[in-house]
């Protein structure tokens, strides 16, 4: 019967697999808790998800289209955003990785990835000091040119920061100046 059931959740949903989860723990449960004498979930074999005809490469940008995509945003926005979405292109990190990096996380040419940046329930942002999950704590080694704007967007912060005498509490490397002062993006 159980079975039976998960084959039809498969062909019905495509993300079936929580459903089997939560069957999975309640058989579990109920065989810990002494309420039945064996576990018939072992029995059962999970129904492979269906694919998707959907490509990862349809989500992905050209090199060319890259390029384009990043002078675009170097000659219409800050350079603070040119930096943070070469950043993102270049080390494949999630934006609330970058959001949440601090400049002690680069030491030379190894940028540390140890934390995300979320929203909290009034909109503020809150810097986590785990990442999406284990294995996303790495240490990524950055190429001289990305190194080099990291640098020169280094500069341009403490000067910015520095003409409006204010001070970077966190030591983020990427600043909302939205809300007066400096604060972490709300991504």
């Amino acid at each position: 019967y159980i079975q039976k059931y998960l084959v039809d959740l498969s062909q019905k949903y495509k993300e079936f697999h929580a459903i089997s989860t939560v069957l999975r723990r309640v058989f579990k449960y109920s065989y810990k808790m002494g309420y039945t004498d064996h576990d018939e979930f072992v029995k059962v074999d999970i129904p492979r998800e269906r694919r998707s005809n959907h490509k990862l490469d349809d989500d992905l940008l050209t090199e060319e289209q890259l390029k384009t995509y990043l002078n675009f945003i170097h000659n219409e926005y800050s350079f603070e955003n040119y930096v943070y979405f070469t950043l993102l292109a270049r080390t494949g990190m999630r934006r609330s990785e970058a959001l949440a990096l601090s400049w002690k996380d680069l030491k030379g040419n190894r940028l540390h990835i140890h934390r995300t940046l979320s929203t909290g329930y009034k909109g503020e942002a809150i810097i986590s000091e785990t990442t999406k999950t284990k294995g996303s704590d790495r240490v990524i080694i950055l190429d001289e040119k990305t190194l080099s704007l990291l640098n020169q967007h280094h500069l341009a912060l403490n000067s910015k920061l520095a003409k409006r005498h204010e001070k970077n509490k966190d030591d983020l490397m990427f600043l909302s100046f939205s809300k007066g002062k400096p604060q972490a993006h709300v991504s």
